[in-house]
């Protein structure tokens, strides 16, 4: 067992998370058995956290919000009243709220996080949210981590190249949900995409290492693992879906899924060498690291 974080991890975590003098947060012990699951989905941007949120939120026994701890907004079901400075100022308790919900039936709405419409009632058994890496202060992320009661769900996506082509394009267009930028050609800088490629890395390694470390005490059944590809094919996305609801409801809960959306898919379906104007350039700077050009060269 590992009484300290792994070298690994300090190499890899912001100094500016790193140092913040905080205890790591702590879940909240709930005695009541019919008490909900808690669950957390760890993602980075582009890796397709939105299709899964949504999905999963559509199932009947599952509440899962969206960002809710977006910079500039709380894309949270309850509380909905709750500003950014007010959940800045009490962090924690907002952690708690977000991993928690009422036995009985609750009211909900038909609408986005933070967006509400008239719903219908849902009895909850598994509540959470995703966020991003950099979103959570390292001490909510060590906590998280070391708690078992917490289902975590880590989602990415392989292909570095496409997740940071759809980053680029995104920032572009202005629109970062269902929009098709399949025409947009970019013109990419390769050492802006490097440090891209070290971020995801180093994201990576923070999360391995703290999965590792929960692994060696509680021996890892908490977490789970999901890939990109799998939520969006259409093959593979209603397997891949019911991994994750087994994994975040209770045993003796689990559901087939449902409402079950066929017709969503992949919004960029291009080419790279469509998609990227100096296309020569980004492969001469990616020879040097062979796994990264096979990631641009993939499918071509």
């Amino acid at each position: 067992r590992r009484s300290a974080l792994p070298p690994t991890l300090i190499a890899v975590v912001p100094l500016e998370l790193a140092f913040v003098s905080k205890k790591p947060y702590k879940f909240p012990v709930h005695h009541d058995p019919k008490s909900p699951t808690s669950f957390l989905i760890l993602a980075r941007p582009r890796t397709g956290s939105n299709l899964l949120a949504g999905l999963l939120d559509q199932q009947k026994n599952v509440r899962c919000s969206f960002e809710a701890l977006h910079l500039n907004e709380t894309y949270a079901w309850p509380p909905l009243n709750w500003t950014v400075q007010a959940r800045d100022a009490d962090r924690y308790h907002f952690l708690d709220l977000l991993f928690s919900a009422p036995t009985e039936p609750i009211p909900y709405p038909s609408g986005r996080p933070g967006h509400p419409q008239t719903g219908h009632f849902k009895r909850v058994l598994a509540t959470g949210f995703k966020v991003f890496t950099k979103q959570l202060f390292f001490p909510e992320l060590q906590g998280i981590a070391a708690s078992p009661a917490i289902r975590k769900v880590v989602l990415r996506r392989k292909n570095y190249v496409d997740m940071y082509l759809s980053e680029m394009k995104a920032q572009a267009s202005g629109n970062y949900v269902n929009t098709d930028t399949s025409r947009l050609v970019l013109t990419v800088d390769p050492k802006a995409m490097a440090w891209f490629f070290e971020a995801v890395e180093a994201d990576n390694a923070c999360i391995d290492a703290l999965r590792l470390q929960s692994t060696d005490r509680f021996g890892g059944a908490d977490w789970h693992s999901v890939d990109y590809d799998e939520l969006t094919s259409h093959e593979t996305r209603q397997g891949a879906l019911q991994g994750v609801l087994n994994h975040i409801l209770p045993p003796s809960h689990h559901i087939p899924v449902a409402f079950f959306e066929r017709g969503r898919h992949k919004q960029d379906r291009s080419k790279r060498n469509a998609s990227i104007a100096n296309f020569g350039e980004v492969y001469d700077a990616l020879r040097k690291t062979p796994r990264y050009l096979d990631m641009l060269m993939q499918g071509l």
